[in-house]
């Protein structure tokens, strides 16, 4: 037992044997848990990390060995859990490594466990259970079958221990037979106390998408490229989370593999709030998910997309009327997030062209569902042409454009946006202008434009004296509403 700087306190028991678990008995006697405990309590020192493990290694055992580590850890680092940085919750973290002796080993840590006054003084709201995969793992899930209810059993008095656990993270690295009783068993055991849990989809497909129906709060790591089906209905808060390029989570998917939204589009999520999905470069085409998502009340979205494909930002608007955010990002640095009406603004970014020619063209799809935001912002190194096809912008009152954009495109925005009354263009290139050439070629007689705007900045490409009279002499012709117009 030793201190360290007076007052964090580590303890670290280990028992190797020759035979699995003998000496147990022995070392339990000489140094019970329940001692250390009143030894810690005496010297007023905080738990800050205490590792219970207690291994076996012996010749005939065909797993290379036997491990079972009980760890727990309460310290300041757990806020990033909770995104919190006021918060620290209690937090009991179980390492499973399962083997031949799991179940007696488990046992003896449940006692230790009953037995130990921190856990009893101390309310533990995250129960973090790690399961780790080891070969032949046939062998071990035969011998956790045949002992099903025991393991059952176990469960329900570890939640008995935690009786006030509201938050749940379950991790495993394989599907296999005791992972899964393991998960199901602890998923079962708690009851409807539970209302935050974070979880892969190994962990999930063991459950069978199981969730507790109390659930609010659910992030899914996906290190398996399908999602089981998700079967709660109190869900406030989804985040997905993926493989980026570059990762070594590349090995659970193999390169080229992506998510699969299929089983998330009868999601039940009628309060569902805010969704986020961090995929990076794997993600699959989630358009129908979108499209189909029962989420009216939805108010925050958060994507990050590849491809960033129009089809997803028109489903993402789609999804709910009541949508105040929703910002769409891409791993090549691409992003688009909209402001909903109650923010009064909606912007929409974007670096590389490529991502904008489809998203442009097809404005006409999207205008009725985009376009009655009074503030819109396009902002990209996109080149809108003439030839673009570009619907009625509705009652939009504010554009800024910080684009590069031909002249012509301009006029055609002005032409569709008939309650526009300010408009910004921060790069605008005149060159060749068809309109300006139709205009000077008819002697300067000018149909106006059926049009509000009152007040245009336009950045010339080029800073020619002589552009700039061409181009305002164009627009006071045209624009018979038109109070100011300055060049920079």
């Amino acid at each position: 037992m030793r201190s360290i700087n007076h007052d964090v306190l580590i303890l670290v028991f280990r028992c190797i044997t020759d035979k699995e678990c003998s000496g147990l008995a022995d070392w339990r006697r000489q140094l019970p848990l329940l001692w250390v405990c009143r030894a810690w309590r005496m010297a007023a020192l905080p738990l800050v990390y205490c590792t219970l493990i207690v291994e076996s290694i012996s010749t005939t055992d065909m797993l290379g060995g036997s491990q079972f580590s009980l760890d727990i850890k309460t310290d300041s680092n757990t806020m990033v859990l909770e995104n919190k940085g006021h918060y620290h919750p209690r937090v009991l973290r179980i390492r499973v490594h399962y083997c031949k002796s799991i179940l007696p080993n488990m046992d003896f840590a449940l006692r230790e466990l009953q037995n130990c006054a921190w856990l009893t003084e101390n309310k533990i709201e995250l129960l973090h259970v790690e399961l780790s995969a080891q070969a032949n793992s046939s062998m071990v899930n035969s011998f956790v079958l045949d002992r099903l209810d025991r393991l059952q059993m176990q469960a329900r008095l570890l939640l008995l221990l935690v009786p006030n656990v509201t938050k749940l993270k379950i991790e495993s690295r394989a599907v296999d037979a005791f992972s899964s009783l393991l998960a199901r068993s602890i998923v079962n055991s708690c009851g409807d106390q539970v209302i935050k849990m974070d979880v892969n989809t190994h962990s999930l497909t063991m459950v069978g998408g199981l969730l507790p129906q109390s659930l609010q709060d659910l992030w899914l790591f996906c290190d398996s490229n399908v999602l089981p089906k998700i079967n709660t209905g109190l869900l406030k808060r989804l985040t997905l989370t993926g493989v980026s390029h570059g990762m070594f989570w590349n090995y659970w998917l193999g390169s080229g593999h992506v998510i699969d939204f299929a089983n998330l589009e009868q999601l039940a999520v009628g309060v569902l709030y805010q969704f986020d999905v961090y995929s990076g470069y794997w993600l699959g085409p989630c358009d129908g998910f979108l499209y189909t998502l029962n989420a009216p009340k939805l108010r925050y979205l958060n994507i990050n997309a590849s491809p960033l494909t129009f089809g997803l930002l028109a489903a993402v608007i789609r999804t709910s009327r009541m949508l105040e955010l929703v910002q769409i990002s891409a791993p090549e640095n691409n992003v688009i997030t909209l402001y909903k009406p109650r923010l009064r603004k909606s912007i929409l970014e974007a670096i590389m062209a490529k991502h904008w020619s489809a998203l442009v063209a097809s404005f006409a799809e999207l205008a009725r569902d985009i376009f009655h935001v009074p503030k819109l912002c396009l902002s990209s190194h996109l080149i809108i042409s003439s030839g673009n096809s570009v619907a009625d912008w509705g009652c939009l009152k504010q554009l800024t454009v910080a684009a590069k954009i031909s002249f012509d495109a301009l006029v055609g925005v002005i032409e569709r946006a008939p309650d526009l009354l300010k408009l910004d263009a921060k790069d605008v290139w005149v060159g060749q202008s068809p309109a300006i050439a139709q205009w000077a070629g008819s002697e300067k007689q000018a149909v106006p434009i059926s049009t509000s705007l009152r007040a245009i900045s336009i950045g010339l490409e080029s800073d020619s004296k002589a552009m700039e009279y061409l181009v305002e002499k164009y627009l006071n012709a045209r624009i018979e509403s038109l109070e100011s117009l300055c060049f920079y």
